[in-house]
């Protein structure tokens, strides 16, 4: 059998916040049967108590391990991933707590990528109004970072021509493969030997841009690929423009990766 391994990073969630996400992989778990899927989640809680554990025990697809303390985002994936002995046919999906999607058609979609020359793909993202978001993009600048968090810059022509060229809009994403080097992580199929062979997230980057520095390494050894034959809900919080501590801890991200892929101002 194929393994199918979600992995999801939590911290301060309750079980009603990721209740859509496990019935989503609950759903997909069975029906993978049929499809000689065995279905795994491994859940690394960063939270200093946990608040779901007790809700979990009845999901026997599920891992979990409530570290007690916040290791950030990427660590929390390695955790997960690269503390056990993996297969090469092993299928890896990263998973934001607030994504729901249709079983049937994800589990077309994991089979399209085993039969592939991908190494990394993410399906047609919507937020939960329907909206499709742009996250198949080219590597990130110093000017690209500041449109993407001050959005009014974008009313001015040559930064919303800049910003669409950034997103790639000139693609139909609900039709269009996208080769890339910067996908969102928020959902993200990964083929487990090229995980292994990065060393998965970078345990430099806490929070933020840890998704590009990730798909850009990949994209070093193979296909990153927008694939639109899927569409996954993203709720889509964006926690760095609403808090200040999220903003300082994307300062400090946005400085080492410029850092460690040289700086880049457009």
């Amino acid at each position: 059998m194929i393994r199918i391994i979600f992995s999801l990073v939590l911290y301060k969630h309750n079980f009603v916040e990721i209740e859509k996400l496990i019935s989503s992989i609950s759903y997909f778990e069975k029906l993978g049967e049929n499809y000689n899927f065995k279905t795994h989640l491994f859940i690394h809680d960063n939270s200093p108590n946990s608040l779901i554990e007790n809700l979990i025990c009845r999901y026997k697809f599920i891992k979990y391990i409530c570290n007690g303390k916040n290791i950030g985002f990427g660590n929390g994936h390695n955790s997960n991933l690269l503390n056990y002995a993996y297969e090469s046919s092993d299928i890896y999906i990263i998973v934001n707590p607030d994504i729901e999607f249709n079983s049937l058609c994800l589990i077309k979609f994991v089979r399209q990528f085993i039969n592939s020359d991908s190494l990394c793909i993410a399906p047609l993202i919507r937020d939960s109004k329907g909206c499709i978001q742009y996250s198949a993009k080219t590597n990130p600048t110093i000017l690209s970072l500041l449109l993407g968090r001050f959005s009014l810059l974008q009313k001015f022509t040559i930064f919303k021509n800049y910003y669409n060229k950034h997103t790639n809009r000139d693609f139909d994403y609900t039709k269009d493969e996208i080769r890339s080097s910067y996908l969102s992580g928020c959902f993200l199929l990964v083929k487990s030997y090229i995980y292994h062979k990065i060393q998965g997230f970078d345990p430099i980057f806490f929070l933020h841009l840890e998704d590009a520095d990730f798909t850009r390494k990949c994209s070093k050894f193979g296909k990153v690929i927008h694939n639109p034959s899927c569409t996954i809900t993203h709720s889509w919080a964006r926690g760095s423009h609403k808090s200040f501590k999220q903003m300082f801890y994307l300062l400090i991200s946005t400085f080492k990766y410029f850092k460690k892929w040289g700086f880049v101002i457009f």
